[in-house]
């Protein structure tokens, strides 16, 4: 994907109708557009009857509806007040919607007054959905408009987006601007994914019956039928996928969860209570799992309890699949703090500055500012007199010259996140012993200790969350300790956080420093020494330019983070080791052929290797895991998943002895 976007040339028409310049079409029916996606969309596809009928089962809690076209957000606010109307209060409403040129954010709320306006039914709900209109970056934006509807809002060419998409969808809203102007959205291909991402059975409506849609939709084995259009349309399609195709072969099916199945039942077990485990633990209850934590230590007693924490992005050149995953891990972890910090108890101080302190990083500052990784609202470019100011560190003097401002995220309270996502969630002060069966179908079978004393207990579903001590269920232990020191003196802070390599941030009246990095191992020293100290406070030092000593300390601590051979997070469903060994043996001969599909372990994931960017990335690698467990639209492309996928190191061993050979 692109790291920018081209938004909508628009037009109001008759300064009531908006329209398309790019397209030469109209965004929704100058006569009634409500109407018109209640009688097209909703009636179309026969939602009201599928959502009254919903949740006569245990297996139909979710129900998915995918759009094609979000535009002004017109058929989603109809789509949800349908939704409110269906009768009861059961089940979840999943939507995916894709837009290629999204609109502005003052045009997209111009167009909720209007909507607001002609249609004061929709006001609320126009309101909540201006609230939370996302910033415009390629990728996958979450959106969770209430305790049961989630929109999931795909920026982006529509083939790459669904190429990347994982979701099964029950009804489909074709909506896309005029087959004749926009032939790309109605192309066999993008029909083919469509049908692909849909589930067993499912219906699409469109207000067009274009015989190119037609023949497209036919053959990705779709039942068709004509019904009576809206307006001065006669005719609308709609129709069923009676024929579903075969998946195509993946370049890499050891990182596929297409063969992926997941348990019935909702129990969720989850080892390890700090970020990993609270941003699993929240996201899951919010799904309605019903969610246990353990952790012999309690709450936030690692790296998580430390007195501060970073949320700014980590910044990569080059539009790779890493680069987007610590920039959308960034963006939603930032919305999320917001959402979740009712008492405004977790961020300490918000936005903070990326230093330069050389030549090098002067270079590297100047391109990510060209880039667009980030819109020029959330990272700004700083010379070093506006450093100082921005910073309120007169004395901050990093070398280089060319520096970043980001406007959001911030220095945290890590225990008060941690504390805010467990509220609510049964915490057993208890240690992961063994996972003793595993059966398809059949509960978990776990031993865990409780005080040193043995105890067995059963769960539908067990989350690997215990920083490193997660490794152990890996093919091969591929997550290590790095233990890291951070220490909090008595000195003006500033008013936000810098970032040079180590950091200072704010604390209060005090000024927290850090962190060191050490490999663990039976010689570490385990609680803060005055070496530690020394090393950040000359890295302190070396940027503000003036001697700080142990007098000024406050208080020191120490923690480990669980960290990756590649710095990347391992999350994800547990494969199945055993078919793994068989299955892929082929690569380390570099025989060629049509690989199987990766199998796992029932009901077991991990979420570790969160490294030093932990309280960043956990709530977006949680949101991962929740959709993969309750088989939901996933908030991540599949690029991304497959740079944190569980399997990776293994597969790449076994690669590795053919490129010996």
């Amino acid at each position: 994907m692109s790291r920018t976007l081209e938004t909508a040339r628009l037009s109001w028409q008759d300064n009531a109708v908006l329209r398309s310049e790019t397209f030469g079409d109209i965004y929704y029916s100058d006569a009634d557009g409500l109407a018109e996606s209640q009688h097209v969309f909703i009636a179309g596809n026969d939602l009201t009857d599928q959502f009254a009928t919903l949740g006569t089962d245990s297996e139909s809690q979710n129900f998915t509806v995918a759009e094609l076209g979000f535009g002004t957000g017109l058929n989603i606010l109809a789509l949800w007040k349908a939704w409110q109307q269906r009768g009861h209060n059961l089940g979840h409403l999943n939507i995916f919607s894709i837009e290629g040129f999204p609109l502005s954010l003052q045009t997209f709320r111009d167009a909720q007054q209007r909507i607001s306006k002609r249609w004061p039914e929709l006001g609320a709900l126009s309101k909540k959905l201006e609230d939370q209109y996302p910033t415009l970056t390629p990728g996958f934006h979450v959106l969770r408009l209430s305790e049961d509807t989630t929109l999931t809002l795909a920026l982006g060419p529509v083939k790459q987006s669904l190429a990347m998409a994982r979701l099964k969808a029950n009804a489909w809203l074709l909506d896309g601007f005029s087959p004749a102007q926009n032939p790309e959205m109605w192309s066999e291909k993008v029909m083919m994914q469509v049908a692909r991402l849909s589930a067993p059975q499912a219906t699409f409506a469109t207000f067009t019956v274009a015989g190119a849609v037609r023949r497209a939709l036919e053959q990705s084995g779709f039942d068709l039928s004509r019904k009576p259009g809206f307006g001065r349309k006669r005719e609308m399609l709609t129709g069923r996928l009676e024929r579903p195709q075969p998946p195509a072969p993946t370049k890499q099916p050891w990182l596929s969860y297409e063969a992926l199945s997941c348990p019935t039942g909702r129990r969720v077990l989850i080892a390890g209570a700090g970020i990993a485990g609270a941003a699993a633990a929240w996201h899951m209850r919010h799904a309605g799992f019903d969610v246990t934590v353990m952790d012999e230590h309690g709450p936030a007693s690692g790296a998580s309890g430390n007195p501060v924490g970073m949320v700014l992005p980590r910044l990569d050149l080059g539009d790779t699949p890493a680069a987007r995953f610590y920039r959308d891990a960034w963006l939603y972890t930032v919305s999320f703090i917001s959402e979740v910090d009712e008492n405004n108890q977790i961020l300490i101080s918000e936005g903070g500055i990326i230093a330069s302190c050389n030549d090098e990083s002067d270079s590297k500052h100047d391109r990510l500012s060209a880039s667009g990784i980030l819109p020029s609202d959330l990272l700004k470019a700083l010379e070093s007199d506006q450093l100082r100011e921005r910073s309120g560190a007169e004395d901050f003097l990093p070398g280089g010259t060319r520096h970043l401002e980001v406007t959001k995220g911030g220095a945290i309270n890590p225990k008060a996140f941690v504390t805010t996502l467990l509220k609510e969630i049964p915490i057993k002060e208890a240690r992961l012993v063994a996972i003793n069966r595993r059966t398809a179908g059949e509960p978990i079978q776990v031993t865990i200790s409780i005080k040193n004393k043995p105890v067995d207990l059963e769960t539908d579903y067990i989350v690997l969350a215990s920083a490193a001590d997660a490794g152990r269920f890996l093919y091969e232990e591929h997550i290590q300790q790095s233990l890291g020191q951070i220490d909090v003196l008595r000195i003006p802070p500033p008013a936000k956080p810098l970032t040079f390599g180590h950091y200072v941030a704010p604390l209060g009246n005090k000024c927290a420093i850090g962190a060191t990095y050490e490999d663990v191992d039976t010689q570490t020293v385990m609680v803060p020494t005055q070496s530690r100290l020394r090393q950040n406070l000359e890295a302190v030092e070396s940027v503000l330019r003036r001697k700080l000593t142990a007098a000024d300390l406050d208080e020191s601590r120490t923690s480990c983070r669980a960290v990756t051979a590649d710095r990347h997070p391992v999350v994800g469903a547990l494969p199945d080791w055993s078919h793994m060994e068989d299955a892929y043996t082929g690569l380390s001969t570099g025989i060629r052929r049509d690989y199987a599909t990766m199998l796992y372990q029932p009901g077991i994931f991990i979420l570790s290797g969160l490294g030093s960017r932990g309280l960043t990335t956990a709530p977006y690698c949680a949101a991962l895991l929740t959709s993969l467990m309750s088989e939901s639209p996933c908030p991540m492309p599949k690029d991304q998943m497959d740079l944190i996928h569980p399997a990776r190191f293994a597969i790449r061993n076994i690669k590795k002895s053919f490129r010996k050979n």
